[in-house]
């Protein structure tokens, strides 16, 4: 990826930031030169053909997304996808704070459905928008 294509990149998430009403956020963005994330972007992802994360703590506002600009799929695709998860860390949060209220065991079948649920939520919203992408 070029110098000028990483920037029409950044430029795009920059309008979708804007787009999802996350203006007020300080997202940091990282575009890996490769086809894949290095294993320190990968969080807590397994396996080595990790294209792109996202972490967001929502009380302040702040996220951080990682996106392999050279994989088989539109690096804006990828970049989409992490950003919806951005959206959607209050939600992460909530169920974050039952974590204490619930027994163990409970929790993790609940937090596994939940994580399964957003998970199809946000590859169904960046679905909606791969026309959208076409006209920017």
């Amino acid at each position: 990826m070029t110098k000028r294509e990483t920037d029409k990149l950044d430029a795009y998430v920059t309008r979708l930031q804007a787009r999802l009403g996350l203006s007020g956020w300080s997202i940091t963005r990282h575009y890996y030169a490769d086809d894949h994330l290095p294993e320190e972007a990968r969080g807590d992802h397994d396996g080595d053909h990790c294209i792109g994360t996202s972490d967001a703590w929502s009380s302040i506002e702040q996220a951080t997304i990682n996106v392999a600009r050279d994989a088989e799929e539109p690096a804006t695709r990828i970049a989409r996808h992490e950003m919806f998860h951005v959206l959607l860390a209050p939600l992460q949060a909530a169920m974050n704070g039952l974590r204490e209220q619930v027994a163990p065991p409970a929790w993790e079948i609940a937090f596994g459905v939940f994580n399964d649920a957003e998970e199809l939520a946000v590859r169904r919203l960046t679905r909606a928008l791969d026309d959208d992408e076409e006209e920017e």
